[in-house]
């Protein structure tokens, strides 16, 4: 598989993504492509030789998962959680982008996105063409998160919330993720400079 560095990714964005006015940068599955949240990891140590000192740790382990979308301009975000990793996830997450009626002249958003098959269900196509004056999803080359601005926005999610962080219950941690998207909500330009967006 090609890499990519730094330097060559914005460029090459900006010449695919300006010519289709594209508004939105997104990733189906937050906190990386497919990141599990869990809400406790088992730990072992071995204090002597031959010994393992046990640790108690809840029996199952709990998954939530998150979509998150990023507009390319403003920095501003959008984001849902819910128990389950399929389309009904991400089209609540496009949902934030459809205008209400009669508010405002209607605005055709650009989502770029990468090639996951819930993208691409049925319910999805339903979707799109109820809202087909409003929502158009564009496709990456396959297997290139790299030139997706916002995996780097998903590490440092990780990075500040996740990384060497034991939450005794589920919803302790989606409280922590909650809370960092809602920081990091009112403070579109650290989005943007995070996700590697800033001029």
């Amino acid at each position: 598989m090609s890499t990519y560095s730094r330097p060559q990714i914005l460029p090459w964005l900006h010449v695919f993504l300006q010519p289709m006015k594209v508004r939105f940068i997104a990733l189906t599955v937050a906190f990386s492509e497919r990141m599990r949240q869990v809400a406790s990891t088992v730990m072992r140590c071995c204090p002597t030789l031959f010994q393992q000192r046990k640790i108690e740790t809840p029996r199952q382990n709990q998954k939530q998962y998150g979509a998150g979308l990023i507009h390319w301009v403003s920095g501003k975000l959008h984001w849902a959680t819910s128990d389950h990793k399929d389309n009904a996830l991400f089209r609540s997450v496009l949902s934030q982008l459809v205008e209400p009626n009669g508010e405002q002249p209607i605005r055709k958003k650009y989502v770029v996105v990468d090639n996951y098959r819930i993208h691409f269900a049925k319910p999805m196509q339903a979707f799109l063409e109820a809202h087909q004056d409003e929502i158009e999803l564009v496709c990456l080359p396959t297997y290139s998160p790299k030139l997706n601005p916002v995996e780097r926005f998903w590490r440092h999610v990780r990075r500040k919330v996740t990384h060497n962080h034991f939450f005794q219950t589920m919803e302790q941690l989606m409280d922590a993720v909650s809370s960092f998207f809602r920081d990091m909500a009112a403070s579109p330009d650290l989005i943007r400079n995070v996700a590697g967006l800033a001029a």
